[in-house]
């Protein structure tokens, strides 16, 4: 009999750009030295608990990530899979731009009066994506339809790769739009904006649909301290 399939999703540790405040979809920067700390903090506390799979976007910051989890894991033989499909949402001409500048510019197409007040304000997911995909001058940042598509996509196909090899735990390193955006498909009520660096979504996959068990959970990194 098949085990059920368990994902457990990391968003990627503090990079420069994170530590900055700099926006940071497609465009990548390493990790800080706190970040990769914490993350292997994070394998620690991940270290005992079998993992089948093990995947990342094709980031640099996500590759690196999953890399140090997997190097203090008790099995040495986990390969490590890329998943494009997986990665942060793109920002086209506002990659690199400071988040307070790019906020207030959301803000002004949103009809909001200051990003201050958008911060307040349960935006939709598809209302900031198709804000993102508007202001793009640079014509790549996807709209809400196209992220969606993208995003389950790439979690249902890391899903039943490893259910058709019986089920099991798979380890994933992703980004955190990406993820919450994931985790609000599941669950509509789920009013989830802000992941932590290193934070665990824990997502069970069984007779082809998702639930959340867990998300943005930090005692894996905590216990690993």
């Amino acid at each position: 009999m098949s085990e059920k399939t368990v994902l457990y999703i990391a968003r990627h540790g503090q990079t420069y750009f994170n530590r900055s405040q700099r926006v940071q979809g497609w465009s990548d920067t390493p990790l800080t030295p706190e970040g990769a700390q914490n993350i292997t903090y994070l394998g620690k506390g991940l270290k005992d608990i079998p993992f089948k799979n093990a995947y990342s976007s094709d980031a640099g910051r996500a590759r690196e990530t999953a890399q140090l989890v997997l190097a203090e894991h008790h099995d040495q033989g986990i390969a490590h899979q890329i998943e494009p499909r997986i990665r942060e949402w793109g920002f086209g001409s506002y990659e690199g731009e400071l988040e307070s500048n790019w906020m207030t510019e959301l803000a002004k197409i949103g009809g909001y009066a200051s990003a201050a007040e958008l911060r307040s304000q349960d935006i939709a997911f598809e209302d900031m994506a198709n804000a993102i995909h508007q202001l793009d001058n640079e014509g790549w940042a996807e709209n809400y339809e196209m992220l969606v598509s993208r995003i389950m996509a790439g979690y249902r196909q890391i899903a039943e790769e490893t259910a058709a090899q019986g089920g099991g735990n798979v380890f994933a390193v992703s980004h955190g739009l990406t993820i919450a955006l994931f985790l609000s498909l599941i669950d509509k009520d789920l009013k989830l904006r802000g992941l932590e660096n290193g934070s665990i979504s824990k997502i069970i996959f069984e007779d082809g649909q998702f639930t959340i068990a867990e998300a943005n959970n930090m005692s894996y990194m905590d216990n690993g301290r």
